[in-house]
Parts: structure tokens; sequence; C-alpha cells
């Protein structure tokens, strides 16, 4: 049942564009991935200038939110599936925008109204919620950003002396601390960190600030030479990353680079070919490996993506040149944000008619993978259970494949020659039940995205006997000079057999603890 609190409006293809355009290209692979790349361009209102912008998206991609424009102005729109949907306004406000979306895609968040008169306000399948300012600054409110889950959501309220961060939660808008002169355009996943913005002293403009469960604004700085301006607009899952704009030179007051933060540096991702070091990052996956914004070139803004190892690149060219999407006619001018596993990207371009119209791209990855931690070396008594894991990352973290290796032969699930139970042979963790000696051997894994393969380090997985009767340790029924034998034989080679005592290592005290029991005659 559709809530209240929404009512329909058809995309309208005004000025040559088509709705909801997708198009794609199968990705040219050896391995089969579920979904090719696609664009999707995501159309205007029905009435007034044609202009759509898509400010954020929920965790698969299939919710996106922003503004559109109709005869009255620009209006917060949520697209689901391909049916845009206006969103309510309380009465009184006849415009608005849509900001950001909770993972689930059901709770919205925004502002109404025209500044200085704006209020923040709050979708939820009961209803519209507005946010009223504070009492200090009582001007106006606005939100920004939401957690994953919905429950907090984070702005700013203005009045004479400026702007003050809030937090909202629970129905009640608390100012963050140290917050006169602030304001607050991202939250991590949890809705714990707040990032955003402060006048600090020493500042001709502001500084980057974050906030970490409603302590106090802590300044990140700016790169060595700046002191003009910085500002965080996103972080990822944990708040660990932030990304925004940065400078270099205090005389360029309003100059702007892309700019990463963590461990306490800024960094700049610079700019796009051609451009003249005038960009913004703006979004950031939960990881905070993948970045995109808006960057420069010769013909003016172009949304990037930008990792560690291919720098910043033009979206457009990736989707285009590495995934054969076409884009004829189209100029992608900004990337907003993107989904947490980086598989999907949402913004605005310049559509094949001239007019500025919302995006929603799905890049299948934007790196190959890489390893997060290898598998580790193990073992496991005779007919027991164990498992293996090989962590893996590399934008587009949905869309690994993973095919595991025991001595470089590929594993199969189901049940082996000699009794075992193979299980996850093609995902993160193997698991072997029922263990028997001919597991025992060298396991690693190819994981595989349709940027890249990667082969994990090799992990050794040894099959112990685990005797309850130590003495015995032939298991002929009689202890004697063989048992000794065949101890010291697995002792010298460190053998987990040999691990007589159980503590996970083979050394002299498994020998002392073997001797015991021998020369008692029995499982002591």
């Amino acid at each position: 049942m559709r809530s209240k609190a929404m009512s329909d409006k058809k995309i309208n293809g005004r000025g040559g564009s088509t709705p909801w355009v997708l198009v794609g290209a199968m990705v040219a692979s050896g391995a089969a991935f579920a979904q090719p790349a696609s664009f999707v361009a995501l159309g205007d209102l029905a009435g007034g200038a044609f202009y759509s912008e898509a400010s954020n998206l929920s965790a698969d991609g299939r919710t996106v939110v922003g503004l559109g424009s109709d005869s009255v102005g620009l209006q917060p729109v949520v697209w689901r599936d391909g049916v845009a949907v206006v969103l309510d306004k309380p009465s009184g406000y006849s415009q608005g925008s849509a900001s950001a979306v909770s993972g689930d895609g059901v709770v919205i968040v925004g502002t109404v109204g025209v500044h200085p008169n704006v209020r923040g306000v709050i979708w939820r399948p009961d209803g519209l919620r507005v946010v009223p300012p504070t009492a200090t600054y009582s001007a106006g409110s606005a939100l920004t950003d939401v957690s994953f889950d919905g429950n907090i959501a984070v702005g700013w309220c203005t009045g004479g002396a400026g702007y003050q961060a809030i937090r909202h939660f629970n129905g009640v808008s608390t100012p963050l601390a140290n917050s006169g002169d602030t304001a607050v355009t991202g939250v991590s996943a949890d809705g714990l960190v707040a990032v955003g913005r402060r006048i600090s002293p020493g500042y001709s403009l502001y500084e980057a600030c974050r906030w970490i469960e409603n302590g106090p604004a802590i300044g990140m700085g700016d790169l060595p030479g700046g002191l003009s301006l910085s500002d965080g607009y996103d972080a990822n899952a944990d708040g660990s990353v932030v990304v925004g704009v940065v400078n270099t030179e205090a005389s360029q007051t309003t100059s702007e680079e892309a700019g990463r933060w963590q461990n306490g540096v800024w960094m700049s991702l610079g700019d796009l070919p051609g451009g003249a070091y005038n960009s913004l990052a703006s979004g950031v996956t939960d990881d905070g490996t993948i970045v995109v914004g808006r960057g420069t070139t010769a013909a003016g803004q172009e949304a990037f993506v930008w990792d560690s190892t291919n720098g910043m690149r033009s979206l457009r060219s990736v989707l285009s040149g590495q995934f054969g999407v076409d884009l004829s006619g189209w100029r992608l001018t900004l990337a907003r944000r993107l989904s947490g596993d980086g598989t999907h990207v949402v913004g605005r371009g310049i559509n094949p008619a001239g007019n500025t119209e919302a995006f929603v791209a799905y890049v299948p990855c934007f790196v190959p993978p890489r390893m997060l931690s290898e598998p580790s070396s193990t073992s496991v008594c005779v007919a027991g259970e164990v498992g293996i894991t090989a962590r893996a990352g590399g934008g587009g973290t949905g869309h690994l494949l993973f095919r595991w290796r025991v001595n470089g032969v590929p594993i199969t699930d189901g049940e082996t020659t000699h009794g075992s139970i193979i299980s996850g042979a093609t995902t993160a963790t193997l698991t072997i039940a029922n263990a028997a000696p001919q597991d025992a051997g060298m396991y690693d894994c190819m994981i595989t995205n349709p940027c890249g393969q990667i082969t994990s380090d090799a992990a050794t997985l040894a099959v112990c006997a685990c005797l309850a009767c130590p003495a015995d340790f032939n298991q002929d029924g009689g202890i004697d000079g063989t048992d000794v034998d065949g101890f010291f034989g697995a002792w010298e080679q460190g053998h987990c057999d040999a691990d007589v005592n159980g503590d996970g290592g083979v050394d002299g005290a498994d020998v002392d603890s073997f001797y015991a029991a021998w020369e008692a005659g029995g499982c002591g």
C-alpha cells in the first residue's frame, strides 16, 4: 500500500530525452556475471523547465532520490524501479528536494521551501514529518543525510548568526557540540560520525570537521599550505574515511580540489585531464576505496570516479570505454553518491537535447579484486568439520566470483570419493565436513570480477588423527615399539598427529605426554 505521504507523477521525456532510458553492455569476461553495466536516464516531471538531479540511493540501487522540475518549481522526487513519485510537502511549501534515503529505500530525508524559509522533512511510510528549527537558529532547518537504518538524520538550522549543525533522532533535533556557524552534509552508515564544516580560527572561509558520537567538532585541517577552505561531504560506513574539498594556497580562497581524508591526513585527488584543479569529491564506498564526484576538463564539468590504482577517471569513459555502454550525446557532469558496494552511481548529466537530467548507472566493478585477508592455515580432526575463508573486495563486492582449489585443482561441492562433504567451493568460505586424511593439502582461492582476477595465498590444511588413545599411536590394538616409531615419525615432520597434548603445536611437551601414556601401557 502506497504511503499517503507520496503522490504519483509520471516521468516526462521533454526536450528530446527518452524516459527511463536504459542502455547496457555485457561484461567482457570469461566468467558469467549476473548483470551487465547499464545507464538509466531518469527523465523529468511534466511542466516547467527540464531539470532533474539524483542525490542519493538505496543499498541495492533500486530507489533513487533527488529533485525534478514541474510548472511550480523544483520538487522532491523518489524514483523506484522506473516510477517517479513526487513527495508530499507540508502546507505552505511549494518546492523542495530529497537529499538521502535509508539503505532499504524506505526512509527519505530532505528539505522543502526556499531559503531561508526552509524546513527539514522526513518521509516515512506512515507519513511526513517536519523538523522544526532550534530556538537559537530559528529561521529554517534542512536535512542532508540519513543513517543506513533511517533512524538518525543530520543537517543544519539557520538564523541570524549563520548555521548550526544538528542531529535528529527519535523526533528530537540536537545541536552538535561547538556547532555555531557549522553545517553537516554527511553521516556514517551507523549514524555515529557526522561530517561537514565550521568556521575555524585562521580560516578565511571554513574548515572540514567531524563529530563523533555527539562529541565536539574536530577540525580536519587542509592540504599543506591551505588555510582557505576545506569541507567534508560524505563518510564511509564507519566514518574513518571522509571525502570533500580541500585547497593548497591560502590566497586562492575559492579554489577547490577533490580530497580524501584518512588517518588524520588529506590527500588531493587532483582533476581530470585538461581540468584547472576545480574538483570536488561527493561520495565514497563503505570501505572507503572508491570515490566519486565532479572534476573539470576542457569541455567543462565532468563526473569522475577515483581509486588508488587508477587515480581519477571520467565516469563516462569507464562506462563507455571499459563496459561498452552507449552514452552517445551525453556528458555526465556530476557523480553525487554511490552505493556502499560501489556498484551503483547517481548524479546528473547533460542529455542529448542539452538539458540537465538525473541518472543512475550500474557498474559491475571499478577495480580488480583485492585481498582483504588471506586464508589461514589450519587443521581438523578426522571426521570433523573445518572452514577456510578468503576475504576480498573491489568496487562491486557483491559481484565477486570465488573458485577454491586444492593443490591447484578446482574443487566442486558435494561428496568426495573418500567420504568428506564439500560446500562453498564458489563462495568466500570453503567448508569441509567429515574430513578425511585425503583432504589434507594446499588450498587457495581464485577471485574474479569483470575487471580482473587474483589468486589468494595458499593455506595448508592438516587432517589430524586426534587420537583418543595416543599410546596406541598406530591404532593396531597393541602398545609397543611400533607406536614409538610412528609417533616420532609424525613428530619429526611436525604433523598434527603428534600433537598428543592437543595444544595446537608439535613440540617437546608432546614427547613427554606420549611417553607418559606409552609407559603406563594404556591410554592415560
